[in-house]
């Protein structure tokens, strides 16, 4: 019977002793674009504080490009999962970014791999057209463009424009300012 070398008896518990040693987020929620955001989720590949431990510190830190509107709560909903609600919706134009915290570890002692994710709410966009896109619609019609946050005049005009059946290139659109602007608005 032949023995087996003891290097490979070694190397085989190292193996299994790795996982010990490294805590991996295996999801986090959102990355890239996403327009509507009241929360972040993040989840671990293993318990990541001990069960039933709510007063446990946040895993990771969250910055985002406006303060005001990004304030809220972090909580643990697991000992594998942790959440930070948004008081309210964030806006668009709001960028955010998401850091491990140095030094987190598991109650195993696993630390945390250092990472990084982001996150923006990109820009508005539109929510409501009057007067609907179905109606005959004449040549000098107004617009109302209902958004979901602010627009300056330079990006809508920028990015908005008509789409008429058989013409093959887009019309671009006049804003309206002032009181001409007032008054379509009132009615």
């Amino acid at each position: 019977m032949k023995k087996t070398p003891l290097r490979w008896i070694a190397a085989a518990l190292i193996a299994a002793a790795q996982p010990a040693f490294a805590l991996q987020i295996s999801s986090l929620s959102p990355q890239g674009e996403v327009a509507r955001v009241r929360q972040v989720v993040v989840k671990f590949d293993a318990s990541a504080i001990r069960f039933g431990d709510a007063a446990a510190s946040a895993p990771v830190t969250l910055g985002c490009s406006d303060a005001q509107v990004s304030k809220g709560n972090g909580r643990w909903i697991s000992d594998r999962e942790w959440a930070f609600d948004f008081e309210n919706d964030l806006p668009p134009g709001v960028r955010c970014d998401i850091q491990v915290k140095a030094g987190f570890k598991s109650p195993q002692g696993a630390e945390l791999a250092t990472s990084r994710y982001r996150f923006n709410t990109g820009g508005p966009f539109v929510q409501q057209v009057r007067p609907g896109t179905s109606a005959r619609i004449d040549e000098e019609a107004y617009f109302v463009l209902q958004l979901n946050g602010a627009a300056t005049a330079a990006s809508v005009q920028a990015h908005v424009w008509c789409a008429v059946q058989g013409l093959g290139e887009r019309v671009p659109v006049r804003l309206i300012e002032g009181s001409e602007r007032a008054a379509l608005l009132k009615s």
